[in-house]
C-alpha cells in the first residue's frame, strides 16, 4: 500500500484550502478579529500553514533548507497561494512513491523529536484541517452572508 492509499483524503484538501480562501482580498488577508500581538490574521495563519507543511516535508524528511514565509516575504495571498498548491502537489507526489514500510521511518522533528513518516502524514493533514477551519471562521466574521 503507498502512503497515498492510506490518507487518500488528502488529495482533496488542497482544493478546499483554495476555495476557503477564493477572492480574498488583501484587506480579509490581513483582518485580526482584535488588535493584539498573540492574534494571528488570516494571512498570518496560512503563512504558518504553507510554512509548516514545507517544514515537515523538505526540511525533516527531505533534508532541504527551507525559508520562513513572513508578512514581508509573502504579503499578499496569490503568491502563497500558488506556493501551497506548488508544495502539496510536491507532497502528493512522494506520497504516491512511498511504500507502507516507508512509513515506519522516523524522522528528527520540531525539539529533536523522532517521529515516523505516518506521524507526519497524519500531523499535516489534521494540521490543515484545523487552520483551514479557522481561517473560514475568520472570513465568515468579516461578512456573515459570505
Amino acid at each position: 500500500m503507498k502512503a497515498i492509499e492510506k490518507y487518500a483524503q488528502i488529495e482533496g484538501q488542497v482544493d478546499q484550502t483554495v476555495k476557503a480562501l477564493e477572492g480574498i482580498t488583501q484587506a480579509e488577508f490581513d483582518w485580526k478579529p482584535v488588535q493584539h500581538a498573540n492574534v494571528r490574521a488570516i494571512g498570518d495563519m496560512f503563512r504558518h500553514l504553507v510554512s509548516a507543511e514545507d517544514m515537515f516535508i523538505n526540511r525533516w524528511i527531505l533534508g532541504k533548507e527551507v525559508q520562513p514565509r513572513t508578512p514581508q516575504t509573502h504579503a499578499s495571498p496569490d503568491k502563497l497561494l500558488a506556493e501551497f498548491q506548488a508544495l502539496r502537489a510536491q507532497t502528493l507526489s512522494l506520497m504516491r512513491q512511498w511504500e507502507e514500510n516507508d512509513l515506519l521511518k522516523t524522522y528528527t522533528g520540531p525539539q529533536g523529536r523522532q517521529m515516523t513518516l505516518d506521524r507526519i502524514l497524519q500531523i499535516l493533514i489534521g494540521h490543515e484541517i484545523g487552520h483551514r477551519s479557522q481561517m473560514l471562521l475568520m472570513r465568515r466574521w468579516q461578512n456573515p452572508d459570505r
